[in-house]
């Protein structure tokens, strides 16, 4: 089974918008499918996300990860 990677992210803070709903869609939708390795989450703007997204990187290659998944809301 292929490694993945979980990306669950919002752009308000938590007392706004949980992203466990995000978090557990992505694995009951794709568990069966991947390996899941690590899952990210965070809360954080997307224009403001450029340190979490190089540790998100580098991590998928440190680790031979083929797949990363997010969900769009």
């Amino acid at each position: 089974m292929e490694k993945a990677i979980i990306i669950s992210r919002c752009s308000t803070n938590e007392s706004r918008q949980d992203v466990t709903r995000q978090s557990l869609e992505l694995q009951s939708n794709y568990s069966g499918s991947y390996e899941i390795v690590k899952e990210f989450s965070y809360y954080l703007s997307g224009t403001k996300n450029d340190e979490v997204n190089s540790e998100i990187l580098e991590y998928a290659i440190a680790n031979n990860v083929k797949h990363i998944i997010a969900l769009e809301t």
